[in-house]
């Protein structure tokens, strides 16, 4: 489906779900920034390609900040695009089932901590948790760089780090409290084939998160981002 302007793509967008989507930059009243913007809100798992003859670092850099997939620079080599647009759709293939992530869903003082230390202890691992209950912004999780003073490692780091264990059980409470940029984070942070180089935006090295054995817990797992829910494995306790 092609639509001629912005505006066009963002009433298409309302009505229909698409795999992938490629926008120019710049565009009259509504630009490729807005329509990344709005695809990524209704729809996180569509993957976003930016084609521009403009380009700029700061172009560049805002478009993969607000989760585009790639950002290409005309003219277009069409080998290179098919080759972006095939690995789109690969990364849209469904989880497997040995790549579910489990999920204990239940309301508070039902002992989720306690099954999550178990499960630690059973495996001869260490045991942490993190709260995303109120964690709206990425570079929570991530880090922020080290250009202004104060900053550190994101959640998922300083937790592996205070555990003094490459390997520990992470417990990750309330999923189902995230917004969708969130939640599209968290599908690469637990993705074992993508993270395994996960690099904290502080500390800038690479780190195997595939190691690390994530539970999560929700109150009501109904709530969770569709994307994100897809790949939990509920129990209902």
């Amino acid at each position: 489906m092609t639509s001629s302007n912005g505006e066009d793509a963002l009433k298409e967008l309302e009505n229909n779900k698409f795999d992938i989507v490629m926008t120019d930059l710049r565009m009259a009243n509504v630009d490729g920034i807005q329509v990344l913007e709005k695809t990524k809100a209704v729809s996180p798992e569509t993957h976003i390609i930016v084609i521009t003859g403009y380009a700029t670092t700061e172009t560049a850099v805002e478009a993969m900040r607000k989760g585009a997939f790639h950002y290409l620079m005309k003219p277009i080599q069409i080998e290179e695009l098919r080759m972006i647009v095939k690995e789109a759709l690969a990364q849209n293939k469904p989880v497997s089932s040995e790549r579910s992530i489990l999920c204990l869903n239940g309301p508070s003082e039902t002992k989720k901590s306690a099954f999550g230390r178990a499960l630690a202890e059973s495996l001869g691992r260490k045991f942490t948790e993190i709260s995303l209950a109120g964690v709206n912004k990425e570079s929570v999780l991530t880090g922020r760089n080290k250009i202004s003073g104060g900053n550190t490692p994101g959640y998922i780091m300083k937790h592996v780090c205070d555990a003094g264990s490459a390997n520990p059980v992470v417990m990750l409470h309330d999923v189902d409290t995230v917004d969708a940029n969130i939640s599209q984070l968290l599908l690469d942070i637990l993705n074992p084939t993508k993270n395994d180089t996960y690099i904290d935006n502080f500390l800038e090295v690479p780190f195997d998160l595939s190691r690390v054995i994530f539970i999560a817990t929700a109150k009501n797992a109904d709530d969770t981002a569709p994307p994100l829910k897809e790949c939990l494995e509920i129990i209902n306790i």
